[in-house]
């Protein structure tokens, strides 16, 4: 027989409470160092109710038991949240390949690591757009743009080179020039698929 997570605890919890029963019945050293703060406790508050009048007291207790009440139902009011996700594991949906360019070349006009960051994404995005079109697979696409065999045309294949090199990166000169050029190119190469 095997017990659920919440079977365990309980059971666990019974056997400890039962210990304790025990050594507070058994062990009066333990019963007196237990037992007496708690029942001094329960006297002075006791003691202090005593000297508050009984109306102070009912309005106390009503006013606790509204303030309990009021927070159980905003607790349960529905909330403007958006939607958790299933239990199943769903995703939530993920950007598009423009979305993510557009949201890297944002930030690039900040630092040398954004600008990086956008020209690999233009090359993924090169690589697939290659891979569509000449029916490849992506990682030849990719060895086509590092070998430079991807185009004809010289000055589009350099802005590759040109748009990595490290000096020109860390100033951000002409950067963004080469990536709407880059741009241009594959929105061409989409279209001619």
């Amino acid at each position: 027989m095997t017990l659920s997570k919440r079977g365990t605890f309980i059971l666990i919890g019974s056997i400890l409470a039962l210990a304790l029963a025990m050594c507070l019945i058994f062990l009066p050293s333990l019963r007196a160092a237990v037992l007496r703060p708690l029942v001094d406790t329960w006297i002075s508050f006791r003691y202090a109710l005593a000297i508050i009048s009984e109306r102070v007291q009912w309005s106390l207790a009503i006013a606790i038991a509204l303030t309990v009440s009021l927070l159980s139902l905003l607790k349960r009011m529905p909330r403007d949240r958006p939607a958790k996700p299933s239990a199943a594991g769903a995703k939530p949906p993920r950007q598009g390949p423009l979305m993510r360019i557009s949201d890297v070349l944002g930030r690039a006009r900040r630092s040398r690591f954004a600008r990086e960051q956008a020209m690999l994404e233009l090359r993924d995005l090169t690589a697939h757009v290659l891979a569509f079109r000449n029916g490849i697979s992506v990682l030849e696409a990719k060895a086509q743009i590092d070998k430079g065999t991807w185009t004809q045309d010289a000055t589009v294949r350099d802005l590759f080179v040109r748009s990595l090199d490290k000096r020109r990166l860390r100033s951000g000169q002409d950067f963004h020039a080469d990536a709407e050029e880059i741009m241009s190119m594959i929105e061409k190469f989409y279209q001619e698929v």
